[in-house]
C-alpha cells in the first residue's frame, strides 16, 4: 500500500473551490461553517475507533441537523453548548435538534462515540485499481482504512467544514489523511498524528499503518510517501 502526499499550497484553486462551495450553499439557503477539533484513538486488536469531536457551528444552522455517522458507530454522549442532548434517529442516520437555539447564537456540539469496523480486506488483492480493494472500513493489526463514506467521524455535509485531526494509535503506526501535515510524535506508547484540513472537498478518509516515510522536495514543496515495509523500495519511483 502506498500513499503520496504533495503539500503544495495551491491557493488559487483552493479559494476558487471554497467560493464555489459558498455560492452553492447560499443558493440553497444553508450556508454555514463547521469547524471540527477531532481526536480519535485506534485500537487495532479490537477493530475499534473511539472519538471526541468538538464542532463549532457558525452562520445559522437551524432545525434537525444530520451528523453523518455510520450505523456501526455508537454515540455515547452528545452535548449542545454544554448541555446533554438526546440523539435523534432519522432516515439519514443520527441527528441533533437545534430548533431551541436562538437564531444567530454560536453553537458548539461535543460528540463522544465508539465504533467497530471489520470489513474483510484481501491479503493479496487481485485488482489494485480500487485503492480501497472493495473495503469501506476496516481496523486491524495489519492496518486501518476508513474511507470517507464509512461514516467514521461526524461529518456535516450541509456545511463548509474545516477539520483539525489528531489520531492516536499504537506506537509506530502513523495516520495519513488529506490535508496539511502538522506532525508526528510519540507519547505513552502511542504515535500521535496531527493533520489540518481546510476545507475537505469531500468526506475524509483515514489510513493508519506502520509506514516508512520518505520526504523529498519539489522546489520548496515537500512531497512525502508512506509505504509499508514490503514496498518501501518503491519510494524512489514516486518522488
Amino acid at each position: 500500500m502506498a500513499i503520496v502526499v504533495n503539500h503544495r499550497n495551491r491557493w488559487g484553486l483552493v479559494w476558487f473551490g471554497v467560493l464555489l462551495i459558498l455560492l452553492a450553499a447560499t443558493a440553497e439557503g444553508r450556508a454555514f461553517q463547521a469547524s471540527h477539533d477531532l481526536v480519535v484513538s485506534i485500537e487495532p486488536e479490537a477493530a475499534r475507533i473511539s472519538g471526541t469531536d468538538h464542532i463549532r457551528l457558525k452562520g445559522g444552522p437551524e432545525g434537525i441537523l444530520a451528523i453523518g455517522l455510520s450505523p456501526r458507530v455508537h454515540i455515547s454522549s452528545l452535548q449542545i453548548n454544554g448541555t446533554d442532548q438526546a440523539v435523534i434517529t432519522t432516515t439519514n442516520g443520527p441527528a441533533v435538534d437545534l430548533s431551541k437555539i436562538p437564531a444567530g447564537d454560536p453553537i458548539e456540539l461535543v460528540v463522544h462515540y465508539t465504533g467497530q469496523f471489520r470489513d474483510k480486506a484481501p491479503v493479496r488483492p487481485d485488482n489494485t485499481d480500487n485503492p480501497g480493494y472493495g473495503v469501506s472500513g476496516t481496523i486491524s493489526p495489519r492496518g486501518t482504512l476508513l474511507l470517507g463514506g464509512a461514516g467514521w467521524y461526524p461529518a456535516i455535509d450541509a456545511a463548509v467544514e474545516s477539520v483539525r485531526l489528531e489520531v492516536r494509535a499504537p506506537e509506530g503506526m502513523r495516520a495519513v489523511s488529506a490535508g496539511r501535515l502538522i506532525g508526528f510524535s510519540t507519547q505513552g506508547g502511542q504515535t500521535i498524528s496531527r493533520w489540518q484540513i481546510d476545507p475537505p472537498t469531500e468526506r475524509l478518509s483515514l489510513s493508519v499503518g506502520r509506514y516508512i516515510t520518505t520526504t523529498s522536495h519539489e522546489g520548496r514543496v515537500p512531497v512525502s510517501t508512506y509505504f509499508l515495509s514490503d514496498d518501501a523500495s518503491l519510494a524512489a519511483t514516486c518522488i
